[in-house]
């Protein structure tokens, strides 16, 4: 179960250790909004990332840098970790093309793996 809230109350140790206890991961949500939403939160046996696009939520597009850095937070999930990636970005129609974008990147990690 995953969990992406929208109050700052939820950023702080007691409420992760609640996720924790109940095995309910915290999506990092992009943008954040607290600096400690910046990354997942609470069970850690799952990964993940919804994208609403940044500066502006739901219209802007991720560059190459940051789909390959979200490609990266991905690739290092732990081996038994699930790990997912929603872009919400759609206002405009630019969660398709980064969603493929990602992909592309995920793969060649892959790739290049030994």
């Amino acid at each position: 179960m995953v969990c992406e809230p929208r109050h700052p109350g939820w950023f702080v140790p007691r409420a992760g250790d609640v996720l924790m206890e109940f095995r309910i991961t915290r999506v990092a949500a992009d943008p954040p909004i607290t600096d400690a939403d910046a990354g997942p939160g609470g069970w850690d046996g799952l990964l993940y990332l919804r994208l609403h696009g940044a500066p502006r939520i739901y219209y802007s597009e991720y560059g190459p840098d940051q789909i390959e850095w979200f490609a990266r937070q991905l690739a290092e999930a732990p081996g038994d970790c699930p790990a997912w990636c929603i872009f919400d970005n759609t206002a405009l129609g630019a969660a398709l093309g980064n969603a493929l974008a990602l992909r592309s990147v995920c793969e060649s990690f892959d790739r290049a793996r030994p």
